[in-house]
């Protein structure tokens, strides 16, 4: 009998971790808000060129998917965030921010959607540290 316990616990155990080992894949889909009022949609639209340069799939205005495993595209689309936000915060000069938006403190926010169970959730965040222009 306790051979029989023995084989059941390590057969549950062996499922259980089975089923927390399996990766999650398919379509996460992305955008991205902004904590102002964004009236030309300046800010939200340099942020979707670096997920199109990324490689990333236009769904709709603002709205990116990356098919393939969960966890890998938000890896990716973390770095992808942070990489274009630090980029526009250090150069709004040239991309022409200059005196047209104050994002000095602002914060932008990276959301995902997967399945039917995790929706607009907070993936990434970035708050614009450069002085604005006078």
């Amino acid at each position: 009998m306790k051979k029989f316990f023995a084989i059941a616990i390590v057969a549950v155990l062996s499922a259980l971790c089975f089923s927390s080992c399996t990766k999650e894949s398919g379509d996460v889909l992305y955008h991205v808000e902004v904590s102002f009022f964004d009236n030309m949609d300046l800010l939200t639209s340099q942020v979707d060129v670096g997920f199109q340069e990324a490689g990333f799939t236009k769904v709709s205005n603002h709205y990116w998917k990356l098919n393939g495993e969960k966890n890998a595209n938000n890896k990716k689309a973390k770095q992808v965030f942070q990489a274009r936000c630090k980029y526009i915060d250090e150069n709004r000069d040239k991309i022409g921010f200059a005196g047209a938006l104050a994002l000095k403190g602002q914060k932008v926010t990276l959301y995902y959607t997967y399945g039917s169970g995790e929706d607009n959730v907070v993936l990434d965040t970035y708050t614009f540290v450069k002085e604005d222009a006078k």
